[in-house]
């Protein structure tokens, strides 16, 4: 008898999407054949048998007509995720500039230091505030949940040590791009990508800056971009969630060097992710790779101070 279509696709783990590629060894793909009842092909002549060709994790090769539509819609939806997460921070940040300078403008005058500090708080909380909306109503669409993405089974710590060398190699090749285009800008162009402030930040500014980049944006950035993102387009193919996370993850970073070495580090962060089928890796290099690049601003501002 014809069996049930089934409707909705939702691989439990990340590497579980159509025509994977690694077949694991002794393993054959599985050729399923479905034959119209009588009764069918009496009420319609034009019926066939139907070819499925499983995989030997139990998935077919290609989706059928029900499934194609909704990989299509979850496709739909998180690129109008992206598109909502890309815009809504600027029209919050807008909406407070214009409150906070009101207030300032009736209050009266601030100082530089405090001033900054308020701002540069005030725009963490709108990114985690614009994160967090897509996270919950983009898995609530997508029908993604969110405690599987931090399974702690099936990676060991070798995946913390892959993340370690991720982070150390994204931290090198950031240093290395920064300073060639620098370089090349100033030369060809004579402009300076990275204007001198003559206003050194605050100790509050600064501590709301590591805060963020080190342990908040880890989090938040690996939930949106390996877990929303790459789940979502993985599952047509694994491959195709694994480049547009990183295309994705770099475009988000919103300046040209960083995207240079923003996007293979998303790549490199998402292809850890499907082999240890959990963020906490992800999350883990992420870490490290924003330690690294804070502590070097840090030493970067304090040399500016002793000079």
């Amino acid at each position: 008898p014809p069996q049930p279509e089934r409707v909705q696709p939702t691989p439990v783990q990340y590497g579980l999407g159509y025509k994977e590629e690694e077949i694991p060894e002794n393993e054959k793909y599985i050729v399923k054949i479905t034959c119209p009842t009588k009764e069918q092909t009496d009420r319609d002549k034009s019926l066939k048998p139907t070819i499925t060709v499983i995989q030997p994790n139990g998935i077919p090769v290609d989706p059928r007509k029900e499934e194609k539509k909704f990989i299509k819609k979850t496709y739909n939806i998180t690129g109008w995720m992206l598109i909502i997460n890309s815009i809504l921070p600027y029209i919050l940040v807008t909406m407070f500039s214009f409150v906070y300078l009101l207030i300032t403008a009736v209050s009266g005058w601030v100082p530089y230091g405090v001033e900054k500090s308020i701002e540069m708080s005030m725009v963490v909380l709108i990114y985690i505030i614009s994160d967090l909306f897509i996270v919950l109503l983009g898995n609530k669409l997508t029908g993604i949940k969110l405690r599987p993405l931090f399974n702690t089974k099936g990676f060991s710590a070798s995946f913390l040590l892959m993340g370690a060398v991720i982070a150390i190699g994204m931290n090198l090749l950031a240093i290395m791009v920064a300073s060639l285009t620098e370089t090349a800008f100033e030369e060809l162009f004579g402009l300076m990508l990275v204007s001198p402030d003559d206003n050194p930040p605050s100790m509050i500014y600064m501590i709301v800056d590591c805060v963020y980049a080190v342990i908040i944006a880890p989090i938040i950035e690996e939930i949106v971009f390996r877990g929303f993102v790459l789940k979502n387009y993985s599952r047509y193919n694994v491959y195709t969630g694994i480049v547009l996370s990183g295309l994705f993850f770099g475009l988000m970073h919103g300046n040209f060097y960083q995207f240079i070495f923003t996007v293979p580090f998303g790549m490199a962060l998402a292809y850890m992710t499907v082999k240890s089928n959990s963020i906490l890796p992800a999350i883990f290099a992420h870490f490290l790779a924003n330690a690294g690049v804070t502590a070097i601003n840090l030493i970067g501002l304090h040399n500016e101070d002793l000079s």
